[in-house]
């Protein structure tokens, strides 16, 4: 019998009941949730620990990247896409070189546009009601 944890349970209830912009900005969180872990395990010296935080944080990069759709403007899908290619290259520089500081760079980019995302959530909810 697999035994669900009540912090997974309410993720998947907050994914599965998510707009689109939700989802994008709880995805952030977790991208800088992962960034700060691999920070975490380099300081720790745990290379491998670092090395599945900055996997996992490629997955859900990957995962953003291929949800671009065109209908979002050409301007946004080649921004957003050059975005998340940016971070998957740093995030792999940063492991090879245990970069602390490539880390805490991206930590920064992550964190400006996590911000732009929930104010276009805040607004796009707003607009609504």
């Amino acid at each position: 019998m697999n035994a669900i944890s009540p912090k997974r349970a309410y993720q998947e209830a907050a994914v599965s009941g998510a707009n689109p912009m939700r989802l994008t900005v709880m995805l952030y969180e977790q991208i800088m949730q992962d960034v700060a872990r691999a920070d975490q395990a380099l300081k720790d010296h745990r290379p491998d620990l670092c090395a599945q935080e900055i996997g996992h944080a490629v997955a859900v990069i990957g995962y953003l990247q291929a949800t671009l759709r065109p209908e979002a403007g050409a301007d946004v899908v080649r921004n957003l896409g050059r975005f998340y290619t940016m971070l998957r290259e740093k995030l792999m520089e940063a492991q090879v070189r245990s970069s602390h500081s490539i880390l805490e760079q991206l930590r920064q980019q992550l964190m400006e546009v996590h911000a732009a995302w929930a104010k276009v959530e805040a607004e796009t909810v707003a607009m609504v009601q």
